[in-house]
Order: C-alpha cells, then sequence, then structure tokens
C-alpha cells in the first residue's frame, strides 16, 4: 500500500484571531467565550495527532483558516468496515458501571460506548448527583467512568468521594488532558486509568479493562 498526505482547508470571512490568544487556541478548555467548553479545537487536533496529521492556523485577511493534513494509505483492495477488534469488543463484559459527566452529549456517547461493550450504565450528571446514589440501596458496581473537569465537585473530588463508599470500585477517568497531573497538577490513588479524549471503542475497553485490572492488583 502507498502513504500519502491529504489536506483540507477551512476558512471564514470573520474577524480572525487576535496575535494574544493564537498560542493557546489549541489548548484543551481555553475560549474567549463566557458560555464555550473550548474543546473543539483541542479535539480537532487531538484527532489529527492519533492519525499522523496536523492541524496549522494559516493567516489570511479578512477571516480565519485552518489547513488539517493526514496521512492516508492507498490500497487496491477493499477494507473490512468492522474488524475483528471492534467486533469482540461488544461481548466483552458485563455489569453495571457508573458514568459521571455534567455534559449531555458526551455522557450519552459514553453510556453508549458501554452498553456496546455488554455493561449496563448507569449515569450521573455531576459528582453530587453520583453520590445521591449511595444514600438508598447502592448500586452494585463493577466500574465507574468519571469525567475530569466538572463545575463544583470536579472528576478527581468524585472518585475520591466514590472510593470512600465503595473501597475497591475501579474508576477510569476520562478528560481533554492526557493525565491527571495536566488535569489537576496532581494524581490520585483513587483512579486506576485515564484516557484523553476522544477515543474510540476499542480504546476506551482496553482503557477500561486496564483499570479493573490495576484496582484488583491492589486491592
Amino acid at each position: 500500500a502507498d502513504r500519502t498526505v491529504v489536506g483540507l482547508r477551512v476558512q471564514d470571512q470573520g474577524p480572525g484571531i487576535p496575535e494574544n490568544v493564537r498560542a493557546r487556541i489549541f489548548d484543551p478548555f481555553f475560549t474567549t467565550r463566557d458560555d464555550g467548553r473550548g474543546l473543539g479545537l483541542a479535539t480537532v487536533a487531538t484527532v489529527a495527532r492519533r492519525h499522523e496529521g496536523t492541524v496549522t492556523l494559516i493567516d489570511v485577511h479578512p477571516g480565519t483558516c485552518f489547513e488539517v493534513r493526514l496521512r492516508v494509505t492507498l490500497v487496491d483492495t477493499p477494507v473490512e468496515s468492522t474488524s475483528p477488534r471492534a467486533t469482540s469488543a461488544a461481548c466483552s463484559a458485563s455489569g453495571a458501571v457508573l458514568v459521571v459527566d455534567d455534559e449531555p452529549s458526551s455522557l450519552r456517547v459514553t453510556a453508549k460506548m458501554l452498553s456496546r461493550l455488554g455493561f449496563e450504565p448507569i449515569e450521573a450528571a455531576s459528582g453530587p448527583a453520583a453520590l445521591k446514589l449511595f444514600e438508598g440501596e447502592a448500586p452494585e458496581l463493577v466500574a465507574a467512568v468519571v469525567d475530569a473537569r466538572m463545575p463544583g465537585m470536579d472528576g478527581l473530588e468524585t472518585a475520591e468521594a466514590l472510593r470512600a463508599h465503595l473501597p475497591e470500585l475501579p474508576i477510569l477517568m476520562i478528560s481533554g488532558f492526557q493525565s491527571p497531573e495536566d488535569a489537576f497538577g496532581r494524581s490520585s490513588d483513587a483512579v486506576h486509568g485515564f484516557i484523553g479524549k476522544p477515543f474510540v471503542l476499542t480504546q476506551f475497553d482496553d482503557a477500561l479493562r486496564a483499570a479493573r485490572q490495576k484496582a484488583d492488583a491492589v486491592a
């Protein structure tokens, strides 16, 4: 198969990006808008890097232009639409997994991934909402998946509070950052695994398996 590079440029006719913010436009959660989350460009850049590509800001006047360059493989035979790894992952596990995420779309996607892997997702839109589950008859959980950056009670605080109720609970943290140290400036024994957004089903499956194995090893 041959390897080549393809490029795509997207340009608008807006006011452009000020010089004083250009160095931070790909930082997770950086935004100049009061109602923004700052994950759009960070997500695009992460996807491009994972496909051996780049995203570059191009100077144009007026407006803003981004160029995406990706390495592609040219093949003469059709590529299977579903890999054996992805197919086998869909029946790999069972049990209830708590998902804690304040972003509704991210919460739904993670829950759907868990369902495809054979788990029963239990959704909570915040740390306090997750802890309310323990006020009555606590659910029997095989793991928890917690978003790192949430308002009020962040992912690390949520993980530590969950472990206070269930000391042996495996916890996988998800984030636009690439490590707990990047997200919080510290790590925690309450977290058994960490995966950066965005991720595909097989990567999520591997990270969740690794987190559960680590929890078992230290139990």
